[in-house]
């Protein structure tokens, strides 16, 4: 008997109606908030031998699957892509969620594309999918027309083998008490619900805030087990990113952000949204952060209080100089907490979270990387750049190698990091830099990595970054698009493997 390995994904499944915005007076003839989306799985085989996968597909509060046993296998190492818009068993305005079963570990990232009709949104919503639940999840920012503006969509998605009522609390920023309740009952398994800050006249236009999410089995006490993941959408820009809700157990009193930036690569820089998790009346988090830049140079801010619940909101260029290229440790007395960075300027408009602690070994299932097509003007194709933070002990010159695996499985290059990477310290990597192996393509670089074919007939690629024993690794893919209109881009996490 095979024993499976069950990968949720909650807001996995978008296919929204679409909707073309008209009558704006900005130089922008499309917003995100208005558009529909359609999602593309990727995965990753970072088992040892071919995977045995299977696809189910719940609509929205359903518990039965409306796709049920989709097959694919897939060799060891290797990343491929299943689109979701092509399933006729789906139709316009489908929301869900979705479950990958496996004989061997998985690992997965959404893609959230913009699939209509006319003028589109070219960048790109990212997110993980999860391969267990928790019965607390925290969202550290939820937002009604602000910043941007950006209006926040979210869902949570049951992955209990039994129902779930869930509770969802939203707090304006540095409240203690929440704002709006909602509670969602009797959830079946495998199912998600969907919730619109833009919808909830309960949220004030303007809102900044963030969400907890509780969940007990049905009728009982007892903890259930939930995941989540948010979109944020520009309501008069075309602008998107994602990220996933952070389960409670995953706060600490120090969290890692893998890239810190101000006024760097054309205008780039980067803020946080850290949230104290207690819900214990006077229960503070007192909040510092340190920032250290590539060279090592370090600048750290004065404490912050913090209230249970609550959050508060910190731009790096409020500490560190324009064309700061780092990283970030953030840590609290008191409460455990958690955080959401954002990285927005020179077309980038990014999301990801933050991480407890590191593996020597992380996997990215979303790579690829376009010399012939990139900014171009004729076709849009993808960079893929890999920020890499050691949140360990110092890893020697050499320690550090980046493998970029191909969609079926062939280690076609490497890049190994030839400095050696202080603690706390960050690198750079993309499959440009790496040595291709022998016999790849006869070119001295990887060109056209994660697309097959002149006219990308197949798209598949990722990539394994391993480190030496026990050494603490984490990271962010920045995946970036360059059209005729400018660039765009967006962030992910770095996934672990255990």
């Amino acid at each position: 008997m095979k024993q499976w390995l069950r990968l949720k994904v909650g807001i996995l499944l978008v296919v929204m109606a679409l909707s073309v915005f008209a009558g704006s007076s900005s130089a922008f003839a499309v917003d995100a908030y208005t558009r529909g989306f359609t999602t593309s799985i990727t995965y990753q085989n970072v088992g040892t031998g071919a995977a045995n996968i299977s696809l189910d597909i719940y609509s929205q509060s359903t518990g039965t699957a409306i796709v049920s046993g989709i097959p694919f296998t897939l060799p060891a190492g290797a990343s491929a892509s299943f689109f979701v818009g092509g399933l006729n068993q789906l139709s316009s305005g489908f929301q869900g969620s979705a479950v990958l079963s496996a004989d061997q570990p998985l690992i997965a990232t959404a893609v959230q594309s913009d699939v209509g009709t006319g003028e589109r949104v070219i960048n790109r919503a990212l997110s993980n999918g999860f391969s267990q639940g928790s019965n607390k999840v925290l969202i550290a920012t939820i937002l009604k027309t602000q910043f941007g503006p950006n209006t926040s969509r979210f869902s949570v998605q049951n992955v209990d083998t039994t129902a779930a009522d869930v509770t969802v609390k939203f707090f304006a920023a540095g409240a203690t008490t929440p704002i709006h309740t909602i509670p969602v009952l009797n959830l079946p398994p495998n199912s998600a619900k969907y919730f619109d800050a833009g919808t909830i006249t309960e949220l004030p236009a303007g809102f900044n805030g963030s969400v907890t999410i509780d969940a007990v089995k049905t009728g009982t006490t007892t903890g259930g087990s939930v995941v989540a993941t948010a979109m944020e959408l520009g309501t008069t820009l075309p602008t998107v990113y994602a990220f996933e809700g952070i389960p409670a157990s995953d706060a600490a009193n120090t969290i890692y952000m893998a890239t810190a930036l101000c006024q760097v690569f054309g205008g780039q820089s980067s803020a946080y949204a850290i949230q104290n998790t207690s819900s214990t009346a006077g229960e503070n988090a007192v909040i510092t952060i340190t920032y250290k830049s590539t060279a090592g140079t370090t600048f750290a801010t004065d404490p912050v209080t913090v209230a249970p619940g609550a959050k508060t909101s910190h731009q790096a260029c409020s500490k560190v100089p324009a064309g700061f290229s780092g990283s970030a440790t953030i840590t609290s007395t008191g409460a455990k907490i958690v955080a959401i960075g954002k990285v927005t300027g020179a077309g980038i408009t990014s999301a990801f979270i933050s991480a407890t602690g590191g593996t020597n070994k992380i996997a990215a299932p979303y790579v690829r990387w376009s010399n012939t097509r990139w900014n171009t003007g004729d076709r849009v194709r993808q960079h893929s750049d890999l920020a890499i933070q050691n949140v360990g002990a110092n890893i020697p010159a050499g320690g550090l190698v980046v493998k970029y695996i191909d969609k079926d499985g062939k280690l076609v290059g490497t890049h190994t990091i030839a400095a050696a990477i202080l603690s706390g310290g960050k690198v750079n990597s993309n499959p440009n830099q790496a040595t291709p192996n022998p016999g790849y393509s006869g070119t001295t670089t990887l060109g056209e990595f994660g697309y097959v074919g002149a006219s990308a007939t197949a798209v598949g690629g990722g990539a394994s970054i391993e480190g030496p024993a026990g050494s603490q690794l984490i990271g962010i893919v920045r995946v970036t698009s360059f059209p005729a209109t400018g660039l765009v881009g967006e962030d992910y996490s770095i996934i672990p493997v255990q």
